[in-house]
């Protein structure tokens, strides 16, 4: 089973080949998460349809990865 290693973001027991693929379709879904998260932003805290809720203070740029790497997993299931 392939892992992202959350230490220094590399990926283990993948060919290069497919760690590209991985960190191409991890950065367009960063780059379509990211006006979400912005917008989010704008938002009164207490109507956002989506709140980590995890009381760590992120940046706009920390929620979006973080999004992403909540929702890829999703995207290799079937």
């Amino acid at each position: 089973m392939t892992a992202l290693n959350r230490v220094d973001d590399t990926l283990e027991g993948l060919a290069e080949g497919d760690a590209k693929q991985f960190l191409h379709l991890f950065l367009v879904t960063v780059l379509l998460f990211l006006p979400v998260i912005l917008i989010m932003r704008l938002l009164p805290r207490r109507i956002r349809p989506w709140d980590p809720g995890s009381g760590e203070k992120k940046s706009v740029i920390g929620e979006a990865k973080a999004a992403a790497n909540a929702f890829l997993p999703f995207a290799f299931m079937g």
